[in-house]
């Protein structure tokens, strides 16, 4: 009868943990993550942000594939330095980071310059090669702050020939 008892109450702790298992690996999956994650625009910072929910690893190969691809919807739009897409921290890797994405007509080169409570740094290059095609990582956001983020595109001459200035409210976030 001894015996017995112990018999069940591994049995019901061996199915507890299978079924624990099961949660964990179906909060890991594609499809769970890809109908429990957006990607949406935030007018009161001026950029877009990610939405989830609490049980999602972010550091799963999954989570990132999901981003990818919905980032890669976004940009199915037209995109340019007067549209470009800021998405605050999409992969959930640094939260003073934003990630930047526009296309020009012709091969430019990108810097930037960041001013938080009138402490402005330096134009900051972006990228050391001359495309199209614009991705960057800003890491050096303040959160809890207005962020101003000026833009200049300058040519293979090193001609200024377009600016954008951007205002992120932060103000919220910390």
């Amino acid at each position: 009868m001894k015996n017995k008892k112990i018999l069940i109450i591994l049995l019901i702790i061996i199915i507890l943990v299978i079924l624990c298992l099961l949660l964990i690996n179906k909060s890991n999956s594609y499809k769970y993550i890809d109908n429990n994650v957006s990607i949406e625009e935030d007018t009161n910072i001026g950029l877009y942000v990610v939405s989830k929910n609490n049980k999602i690893d972010t550091k799963s190969k999954n989570y990132k594939k999901v981003i990818d691809n919905k980032i890669n919807d976004i940009l199915k739009q037209e995109i340019d330095i007067e549209n470009m897409i800021i998405i605050y921290n999409p992969y959930d890797t640094n939260k003073n980071s934003i990630k930047i994405y526009f296309i020009t007509n012709y091969d430019v080169i990108t810097n930037y310059k960041l001013t938080v409570n009138n402490n402005t740094s330096d134009f900051i290059n972006l990228g050391s090669n001359y495309t199209t095609q614009h991705k960057y990582e800003i890491s050096n956001i303040v959160l809890g702050e207005i962020n101003k983020l000026e833009f200049e595109v300058r040519d293979r001459e090193n001609n200024v020939i377009d600016t954008k200035t951007v205002e992120l409210d932060f103000r919220s976030v910390k």
